[in-house]
């Protein structure tokens, strides 16, 4: 990507910071909307975020403003709407089996 190793370092304290203040609010609206237009919407927003960094060409700041849209768009939005998803397909009884077979799935998809 042709970024030093001190800029990914600005990049991922970005994402970690943003992701920090916002993952507990995510939960507080998942629990509001909708958690498939959430899902559907965080998909979407977070393809256009790639594309606008896929065409950054050695723009720090802008770099910056698309990692931490990045966080908004995945740690507060899709995470938790990804796990009311999860918790909502059974009930207390059956969640340690459900997210289980999330992680599973997850990672044989990863592998794949």
């Amino acid at each position: 990507m042709g970024i030093t190793n001190k800029q990914s370092g600005y990049l991922l304290t970005v994402y970690s910071i943003v992701n920090m203040f916002l993952l507990i609010p995510g939960g507080f609206l998942a629990d509001k909307v909708s958690t498939k237009k959430s899902i559907v919407y965080s998909c979407l927003g977070t393809g256009l975020l790639g594309f606008v960094y896929l065409f950054n060409i050695h723009s720090l700041p802008i770099a910056l403003f698309v990692w931490g849209a990045m966080a908004v768009s995945t740690g507060f939005v899709l995470w938790a709407a990804l796990y009311r998803t999860v918790r909502m397909l059974g009930d207390e009884d059956e969640q340690g089996f459900l997210y289980g077979v999330y992680y599973a799935c997850n990672g044989l998809s990863c592998a794949i």
